[in-house]
């Protein structure tokens, strides 16, 4: 697997969002076969990326799985908002993690 895979830091600065997803978010197909596509991903974020990153990974997956026939693949997001302070902060301010996996 090392062959295939590639170390690489990068630094965030204040005020980034990191958004992480698997290829099911991206590659959802809607009742015709289209992909939900990346460009489309990345529209959707642009729009709601000032959102707690809460409303910003419930966004991302309610509207894939609006778009999607049927979920085929897991959906997997993780959201961080570098504005957070490392202080303990309340659950709508705090990275978090959303999962949905095909029954």
């Amino acid at each position: 697997m090392s062959s295939m895979t590639k170390n690489q830091e990068f630094h965030l600065e204040a005020g980034d969002l990191l958004v992480l997803y698997t290829d099911g978010l991206v590659e959802a197909r809607d009742i015709r076969g289209h992909f939900f596509t990346l460009d489309r991903f990345v529209s959707e974020v642009e729009r709601v990326g000032l959102l707690p990153v809460s409303h910003i990974c419930s966004h991302l997956i309610d509207t894939v799985r609006a778009w999607m026939s049927s979920q085929q693949d897991d959906l997997t997001l993780i959201v961080h908002d570098t504005s957070v302070s490392d202080e303990p902060a309340s659950e709508p301010n705090r990275a978090k993690i959303a999962l949905l996996r095909r029954n």
